[in-house]
């Protein structure tokens, strides 16, 4: 007969006279995660997550990302503008598509101080300091941030990285105004965009006020009238796109798909409003703003 497995041993406490009683050992606790010094950049983005993910990736793929595999391009053939995916060629296997493929907006790419990229417009020359360094020494600090950007077809991002004067070491982004002043033309005349320390606009806006001549008011209900007309054309998109997945699996294409039988979700999940944070995220314009902006210019 197999003898019955007793009780473990409680552990005990062994108390000596004199000696102060034993305190018992406190649970040591984990140190709040830390994300990676980019990462943390990455999460400080205002913009939606979706598109923090898509620029992120893009900038892997371009070798610009810190770590990165280095691309090569022949000729140094590659453009700083960068443009969402087509939605409706993307493949979803079973799932009916994701909104936030319809809600990315495009960026341009602003780092003068990549080689890689900018660097036969830099020529060799040094880019100043924005203290003013007699001998500046001006390298990256930093993936940078994103802007968002006015423009008359919609709303894009200016992503410009981080600077640091290895003289002085003094800090700052690539877009600040005070530093664009002291950059030669050919670097201000590539930027699509005017830029104050507070607000920003395209220049095909300011270029559309002055060849019409319409009034800031008027301009800016043009704008905002475009803006919702994009909105709504990329809803619209979203919805033909999951009517279409829909239409297959009805066989209305005469061969029915199976995956509705994969699938758990049965309707397109929301959209969201325009000035949803994490969703479309579009941006108001007023008349004072247009004002400020060609004041400014």
């Amino acid at each position: 007969m197999p003898e019955k497995t007793g009780s473990l041993p409680t552990e005990t406490t062994v108390t000596v006279p004199g000696q102060p009683s034993p305190q018992p050992s406190s649970v040591p606790t984990c140190p709040p995660l830390q994300l990676p010094r980019y990462d943390q950049d990455v999460s400080q983005w205002n913009c939606s997550q979706q598109q923090r993910i898509w620029m992120k990736t893009e900038l892997e793929s371009m070798g610009l990302w810190p770590g990165s595999i280095p691309v090569s391009n022949p000729m140094k053939m590659v453009s700083l503008w960068r443009f969402p995916p087509q939605p409706e060629l993307i493949d979803s296997i079973s799932d009916l598509q994701s909104p936030k493929y319809f809600q990315l907006h495009p960026f341009f790419i602003w780092k003068p101080d990549n080689d890689n990229l900018m660097g036969r417009l830099r020529n060799n020359d040094t880019l100043p300091c924005i203290e003013g360094c007699v001998q500046p020494q001006v390298v990256f600090a930093g993936i940078g941030r994103p802007r968002v950007i006015v423009g008359i077809a919609g709303q894009y991002y200016l992503l410009s990285s981080r600077l640091c004067c290895k003289v002085c070491r003094k800090r700052w982004y690539a877009d600040n105004p005070l530093w664009l002043e002291n950059l030669p033309k050919r670097f201000t005349n590539l930027l699509p965009a005017i830029l104050t320390y507070k607000k920003a606009i395209c220049k095909s806006v300011m270029d559309e006020l002055k060849r019409t001549g319409n009034s800031p008011t008027d301009m800016a209900n043009q704008i905002m009238e475009m803006m919702h007309l994009k909105y709504e054309r990329g809803n619209l998109a979203y919805l033909l796109s999951c009517q279409n997945i829909l239409d297959g699996e009805a066989g209305k294409y005469d061969q029915r798909t199976i995956t509705q039988f994969i699938r758990q979700e049965t309707k397109p999940a929301p959209f969201g409003e325009y000035g949803e944070s994490d969703g479309w995220n579009g941006i108001s314009v007023s008349a004072h703003y247009l004002t400020d902006c060609l004041l400014h210019e």
